[in-house]
C-alpha cells in the first residue's frame, strides 16, 4: 500500500489510512498483535512526531474509541514492526490503522505484508 500526502504549509499533518475490518468474517478474535513491513521516502530524513497502529472499537468509521499502539520511527529501507495488542479486547475493534504525524508537507510512505498474529485458545477438557 502507497500513501502519499501533500500538507499544506504550517497545518496538522496527521496521516493513519484505515483498513475497515469485514464483520463478523474477518475480526481480530484470538489475535495477539500484528506484523508489518513499512518505509518511507527520503523525506523521513526531517522525522516523523508519532508513529503507530490504532484498532478503532467500533464498525463506525473515525467514531469509536481509538487505541494508539506506538512502534518504532520508521526509515527509508524496509523494516518489519511488531505491535502487540493490549488495553482493549481485539474482537471489538471495527478498524486498523497504521501511519504517523510527518515533519515533511509532502510525504509518502509504504505499508506491506500485514499479518496478524493469532493464538488458538486451549480447548476446555470435557469433564
Amino acid at each position: 500500500m502507497r500513501i502519499r500526502t501533500r500538507f499544506p504549509a504550517g497545518s496538522g499533518r496527521w496521516v493513519f489510512p484505515g483498513y475497515e475490518l469485514d464483520l463478523p468474517k474477518k475480526s481480530l478474535r484470538d489475535a495477539i498483535g500484528a506484523v508489518f513491513e513499512i518505509r518511507a521516502d527520503p523525506q523521513i530524513k526531517a522525522g516523523a512526531e508519532f508513529t503507530a497502529m490504532l484498532a478503532v472499537l467500533n464498525t463506525e468509521k473515525d467514531r469509536g474509541r481509538q487505541i494508539w499502539m506506538r512502534f518504532p520511527q520508521v526509515s527509508d529501507q524496509w523494516e518489519k514492526r511488531m505491535v502487540m495488542f493490549g488495553g482493549f479486547v481485539p474482537e471489538e475493534a471495527g478498524q486498523l490503522r497504521i501511519g504517523m504525524i510527518p515533519k515533511a508537507d509532502d510525504f509518502t510512505f509504504f505499508v506491506r505484508n500485514l499479518r496478524i498474529i493469532r493464538v488458538k485458545p486451549k480447548p476446555v477438557p470435557a469433564r
